[in-house]
């Protein structure tokens, strides 16, 4: 477990202290080496489902007693990049949703995923072919400076 997710489970949480808890918090919530993820709402299960070849496509999430939250923490490798949904379980069915807590999206033909970027610290550097020499101008401004002078 990461350490803010225990400091709610050991608070006899509610509700209420779940929502002081998500305050301020991006999610996944990435801590250290693991990222827990989480879904607010009634339901009688929900699972993380991802697509990471060689890993259960499924896991469970477990729900804080007596709250409509559930969670799920999982250990997630430096630099990693995972895209994933949550299957939301209910009487009628189940669902297979994006993650409404995280903006960050991936898209293909059959539609979007929500993605996971763990970053490790100090690591993450902006490739030498993206650094701009000084006096250097943008390459899209002088493409278009170039087509416009070739009349196009």
């Amino acid at each position: 477990m990461t350490p803010s997710i225990e400091t709610l489970l050991a608070d006899q949480p509610t509700n209420e202290k779940v929502d002081a808890w998500m305050s301020g918090r991006k999610f996944p919530l990435v801590e250290q080496t693991a990222a827990t993820f989480v879904w607010r709402g009634e339901a009688e299960g929900v699972k993380l489902r991802h697509f990471i070849y060689g890993l259960e496509t499924a896991q469970p999430l477990a729900r804080v007693p007596d709250t409509d939250l559930w969670w799920l923490t999982t250990e997630v490798p430096p630099r990693s990049r995972i895209e994933y949904k949550l299957e939301v379980i209910r009487s009628h069915g189940s669902e297979w949703v994006q993650d409404p807590l995280n903006p960050h999206r991936a898209r293909d033909p059959f539609g979007a995923n929500s993605v996971l970027h763990k970053v490790q610290p100090g690591v993450h550097r902006r490739p030498a072919c993206l650094w701009r020499r000084a006096g250097a101008g943008s390459g899209l401004r002088h493409a278009a400076a170039a087509r416009a002078s070739a009349g196009y």
